[in-house]
């Protein structure tokens, strides 16, 4: 699996970017890339490359019949094109959750299948449907190429991770693309960010919280507060670090074939209420869900008894698409309730704290939902719940003090990496620099090397024991 993933990284990748620097034509440098990305899923398996093509296939040819419709049946076209891939994604992504369900309400059936979800089809659906949905409002003309239009559903780079690139927004891109020095540098930075961010400091965080959120009942009511607290932080950041550098990763390599992706995280726990920190949060994903049902659906007024019924079924609705499992419902709930609170009940008096007090307070919920996704089925929610309160282990340990010490470099880089100060930091280099002087020489420095540095210490990181090194992490 190591040297597979390295290989991935370090070959598949390499000649994807060759590719496209050595090909001239937007044309040429778009069938690479659509020969690279239904590799890509070949490489993951067989299966999943037909089913990508099987889904945009329908895609494709229900577009077409949505623009050729009269007024009146364009709704009847659509909604049978929905049904369709809605119906496909619940066949592979969700049957055997629904399995689950109706095995313990009526136990059936007698066992529940163990199945292997679809790489990627978490996004790819949500990029047919948005182009379905604009194609039906007639924000674009449906694609009448086929290839084009899986060139697009495809991309090996976004599909299986975010952002959620829209088709409006990449149908001229694709006709038109350039890639200079300037997008290839840019690229090369931002791609090598999010590969350390995802082996090196996201898989030692995860590390660490496994050694403090232990699944073993007895021992992990016998630890201490802070202990339960670190492990937490480790594993919210853990979370973090992985998406946003797959998400880095993604729009780094956009960068290199001359697309401009939208961001998918913008600091989220720096957020001060919890509506702020969703929309710091996979912003692609809550984009769809606000312009393609809410904003439909809701009314204009606001008022809590049309908006929190509505609310109630979007979050049910994230919930299901973040994963076929009850630990994501939970987690989308246990936020509906946070957001309905805050906007309903609790905005006045929030308002009035500090802005400070107010971040204090968001990261800590924020914290808090992550119990529900470590301790997924495993009935140890609670038993975290209690020692986070000190109704366990006490407070501290000399173990948790040593386990502190210990791991404090990579605890002050995660944290570091979820805020702007880096990113403050290199505006302000390149200001300076710019002026002439020995900055300029530094920056040169920097940008010259901190991508080869990145690369060599997240191929080290790779070859550790504990690293997954497949890329895209479903979420």
């Amino acid at each position: 699996m190591v040297s597979s993933g390295m290989m991935f990284v370090f070959l598949f990748f390499a000649l994807f970017l060759a590719s496209q620097l050595a090909l001239k034509t937007p044309k040429a440098k778009n069938t690479a890339l659509l020969v690279f990305s239904i590799l890509f899923y070949l490489w993951c398996g067989p299966g999943y490359a037909l089913l990508l093509v099987g889904m945009t296939g329908v895609t494709w040819f229900f577009g077409l019949l949505i623009q050729a419709a009269a007024p009146g049946q364009k709704k009847a076209r659509l909604g049978a094109a929905l049904v369709i891939l809605l119906g496909l994604v619940v066949f592979f992504r969700y049957r055997g959750f629904l399995a689950s369900v109706t095995h313990s309400l009526l136990d059936i059936p007698e066992t529940v299948p163990q199945l292997i979800l679809p790489v990627g089809i978490a996004w790819y659906s949500l990029m047919m449907i948005s182009y379905l949905l604009d194609v039906y409002r007639g924000t674009i003309r449906a694609e009448t190429s086929f290839p084009q239009l899986l060139t697009y559903t495809s991309l090996f780079h976004v599909a299986p991770g975010g952002p959620l690139v829209r088709y409006a927004d990449l149908r001229k891109p694709l006709a038109r693309r350039r890639s200079g020095l300037s997008a290839l540098s840019r690229g090369i930075s931002r791609f090598s960010i999010g590969l350390a961010k995802r082996t090196i400091l996201a898989e030692s965080l995860m590390t660490l919280s496994g050694s403090l959120l232990v699944s073993d009942p007895t021992v992990l009511s016998r630890q201490p507060a802070l202990a339960l607290w670190l492990g937490l932080l480790a594993y919210g950041l853990a979370v973090y670090l992985t998406l946003s550098g797959y998400a880095d990763m993604a729009i780094g390599l956009g960068n290199m074939c001359g697309f401009s992706y939208p961001e998918e995280f913008d600091y989220p726990f720096t957020a001060y209420t919890i509506g702020d920190f969703w929309s710091k949060w996979q912003m692609t994903m809550i984009g769809f869900f606000k312009d393609y049902l809410h904003d439909p659906l809701g009314d204009v007024d606001g008022s809590a008894a049309k908006e929190i019924p509505l609310m109630l079924g979007l979050w049910l609705l994230i919930g299901l698409w973040l994963g076929a499992g009850w630990n994501y419902v939970l987690w989308a709930l246990y936020f509906f309730l946070l957001l309905a609170l805050e906007t309903y009940v609790l905005w006045r008096p929030l308002s009035k704290l500090p802005w400070n007090l107010r971040r204090v307070i968001t990261l800590v919920l924020v914290l808090i939902s992550f119990l529900i996704l470590r301790f997924a089925g495993t009935g140890n929610t609670l038993t975290a719940a209690k020692g986070l309160l000190c109704m366990g282990g006490g407070l501290v340990s000399s173990a948790f003090l040593s386990t502190l010490l210990n791991n404090l470099p990579i605890l002050l880089l995660g944290i570091l990496a979820t805020t702007p100060l880096g990113k403050k930091l290199r505006a302000f280099l390149s200001e300076q620099a710019a002026s002439g002087g020995p900055l300029m020489v530094v920056d040169a420095i920097w940008e010259a090397l901190h991508p080869v540095v990145l690369l060599i210490l997240a191929a080290m990181a790779m070859t550790g024991p504990t690293t997954n090194p497949f890329l895209f992490f479903q979420f």
